[in-house]
């Protein structure tokens, strides 16, 4: 909606965990899609920022990859880290696919810029391009027609200041085992998903699914009362949203 993002209450994150987080939640269209990701992180480093952010960023630049290597089969998709010497940190997305031409790479950041997607809005990396600059960085593309697409998101070193306030503004990762409480509590449940977005119901069912649920889905409203109507003894949760 075109509201300032709050920086006031960005914390501090080690990039390799964001990134994990971001593959494992992306709805992959099945392990053949999700064997064309590899990523190196060992050059790590933290960011100051916000980790929802960042995934959504990523999802953005994996949904767009993986729906142009759908005609090329041995392309692949790579990221990588690596910490910079010129006060900046960098992430690289890269995928071995058709390219974009270079007359294009001005405008790909632009809002309501789409090429060839059916379902594309052109939102998707002008929202790429805000986050990254909120976080005082900048995402720049390059790209060689026929061979490859580069993103490089620089992230600034952190600031004398957020050195030493580190240990206070890094979000400790959680190490509970939600999972398998999830699984023990609601693993033999049968749930109705309705969500109108392709994307989100996606991500919802494979989340859900991987926690054991079994599921019927929905499109949207009406779906969601016929399969009510036919299967509602058996449908223990309903996950919706209110809009």
């Amino acid at each position: 909606k075109g509201k300032e993002i709050d920086k006031s209450k960005f914390k501090v994150y080690k990039v390799s965990e964001v990134v994990e987080v971001a593959i494992k939640e992306f709805a992959f269209a099945g392990s053949a899609e999700r064997a064309k990701l590899s990523s190196n992180l060992k050059d790590d480093f933290y960011f100051k920022g916000n980790e929802n952010m960042l995934v959504f960023v990523l999802f953005n630049l994996l949904k767009n990859a993986l729906y142009y290597l759908k005609t090329y089969p041995k392309s692949r998709i790579t990221i990588t880290s690596k910490k910079g010497n010129d006060g900046f940190n960098y992430l690289y997305f890269r995928d071995t696919g058709p390219g974009i031409p270079e007359y294009k790479l001005e405008s790909i950041f632009e809002s309501f810029m789409t090429s060839g997607k059916a379902e594309g809005t052109g939102l998707g990396l002008p929202f790429c391009r805000r986050v990254v600059t909120a976080f005082d960085g900048k995402i720049v593309c390059n790209s060689k027609l026929g061979e490859y697409t580069e993103f490089t998101i620089s992230f600034p070193k952190l600031s004398k200041e957020d050195e030493e306030r580190k240990e206070e503004l890094i979000v400790k990762k959680d190490t509970t085992d939600y999972e398998s409480i999830i699984k023990e509590k609601y693993g033999d449940k049968i749930a109705l998903l309705a969500d109108d977005q392709l994307v989100n119901r996606r991500i919802s069912a494979n989340r859900l699914e991987h926690l054991g649920l079994k599921l019927f889905t929905a499109e949207h409203g009406k779906d969601a009362l016929k399969i009510l109507e036919k299967q509602g003894d058996e449908i223990d949760i309903i996950f919706m949203d209110l809009q």
